[in-house]
């Protein structure tokens, strides 16, 4: 009977740490599933922050193909404009060689 009554004290204890270690890995598990909550929360918000850097950046390259499109239409008028003030220049280092000559003479 004594041996008995160990064995149940035995197994008394025994459940009693089996209980305390069911509750540590309860807590455990609330505490992982906590971070794994806050894991994915954070995944999602760096998801939409990628999608939305995505479309900005969609946009910006858009702008700059524009951008680029007006600087090469500005050059060309630029340029034309540039080869008619040449033209003038000319036509007016003519025109004054004419005057100097109809002068001197």
């Amino acid at each position: 009977m004594a041996d008995l009554v160990e064995r149940v004290a035995a197994l008394e204890t025994r459940v009693d740490e089996l209980t305390i270690e069911v509750r540590h890995a309860t807590d455990l598990g609330v505490t992982a599933t906590r971070e794994a909550h806050t894991a994915r929360d954070a995944h999602q918000r760096n998801i939409e922050l990628l999608n939305a850097l995505r479309a900005t950046q969609a946009e910006h390259s858009r702008t700059l193909a524009e951008h680029s499109r007006m600087h090469a239409e500005h050059t060309d008028r630029f340029d034309a404009i540039d080869g008619k003030l040449g033209q003038l220049a000319l036509g007016m280092h003519t025109i004054e060689s004419l005057l100097r000559g109809m002068t001197e003479k």
